[in-house]
């Protein structure tokens, strides 16, 4: 029909700019021929297509819209999610045009190195690292395993303190320097047992690139720390 579609899933395709006139043709003939009932949902100013079912749109307004992507997930840790919601912020300030959004890319690494700092520095709280997956199969079942996924692993640390949670229960922890204890090897503490000065900020820096880059490699932002992309760092 002479329309450029981006993407396309189960259930939506993604247009670059139709027209109001073209849209509506497409919604007709979806369901004359297919008997699919489409229908107009969204117009998006800047829309950053990653992964499958993973990518966020900015609205005219500058509202954005964050589908599946692994940084704005409900059990990444804050400190993740609010850094993201500031590069969103930022590209959005863009929306207005192309060489408005690019100036607005720009922006995006130096506000990325910003937060690593305040990795490094150590001022993030504690609580802004926090993970929190719930515990799909029974704890007392998986602690008979020699290696334990991290949430289990806070979870046994958890049972030593006469605290064994249940299935179905959600267990908050952080990512600390590795330790052995009773046998074990640990990556984690839950969040009550754990101090700032155990935190593997190693491990949260990387976390954070990696997830960051899932939104960003898409528009050819690199991000780069130190002079080292995430790619030596790793």
């Amino acid at each position: 029909m002479g329309l450029n579609p981006k993407y396309s899933d189960s259930d939506s395709v993604f247009l670059d700019n139709p027209s109001e006139e073209e849209t509506w043709k497409l919604v007709q003939e979806a369901c004359s021929r297919f008997r699919l009932n489409l229908a107009y949902y969204r117009l998006y100013s800047v829309c950053v297509l990653s992964t499958i079912k993973a990518y966020f749109g900015i609205l005219p307004n500058g509202d954005a819209e964050i589908k599946g992507l692994a940084v704005a997930k409900s059990n990444s840790p804050r400190f993740f999610i609010e850094t993201f919601q500031r590069c969103v912020a930022l590209l959005a300030k863009g929306r207005r045009s192309p060489t408005e959004f690019e100036s607005a890319k720009e922006k995006i690494p130096p506000t990325v190195d910003a937060a690593v700092q305040e990795l490094r520095s150590g001022s993030v709280i504690i609580e802004g690292l926090e993970y929190r997956v719930e515990l799909r199969e029974e704890p007392l079942e998986k602690f008979a395993s020699k290696r334990l996924a991290q949430p289990y692993q806070a979870a046994w640390l958890l049972a030593q303190q006469g605290k064994t949670p249940a299935r179905g229960d959600t267990i908050a922890f952080v990512k600390v320097n590795p330790f052995r204890l009773g046998g074990r090897n640990f990556t984690v503490k839950p969040t009550a047992q754990a101090s700032s000065r155990e935190i593997n900020v190693n491990d949260y820096i990387l976390s954070l690139f990696t997830s960051l880059s899932q939104a960003f490699d898409p528009m050819n932002i690199k991000l780069k720390m130190h002079s080292t992309s995430l790619s030596e760092f790793a």
